[in-house]
């Protein structure tokens, strides 16, 4: 598969070699802007066509993302897009040493049977 990357989003299959513990290999949708474009949007819409692109283009069954615990930002971005949280799932990231505030992470899953074109779950109250 060919990475599909942008300035801002990226779609990438994952290898074996990434994560061990995954049942790689996997792809992972993930999206980094600056803090001045938070709360706009962008990264649900920047997502969502990505996924149009994953499952309808590329015919992929499942799409991951992870981050870790305490961005309510990109969980709700993750939660808005289908995505449901896989805690069996959760994993210390192997490139940060024991101990480091950002080792843990939390996995999220959206299969191609569950994902619906379009749509986004509204975030409740």
């Amino acid at each position: 598969m060919t990475d599909l990357t942008t300035p801002r989003l990226r779609l990438r299959q994952w290898r074996a070699a990434d994560l061990e513990h995954f049942a790689a290999p996997c792809v992972e949708i993930d999206w980094r802007l600056k803090r001045a474009s938070w709360g706009h949007g962008y990264a649900t819409e920047g997502a969502r066509e990505c996924l149009r692109f994953a499952f309808g283009s590329l015919g992929l069954s499942e799409v991951v993302a992870f981050t870790v615990p305490a961005n309510a930002r990109s969980r709700a971005v993750m939660e808005r897009l289908g995505m449901r949280h896989d805690a069996a799932g959760d994993f210390d990231h192997p490139r940060l040493p024991a101990g480091h505030p950002l080792q843990r992470h939390v996995l999220y899953r959206l299969r191609r049977d569950d994902w619906q074109p379009g749509s986004t779950v509204l975030a409740q109250p």
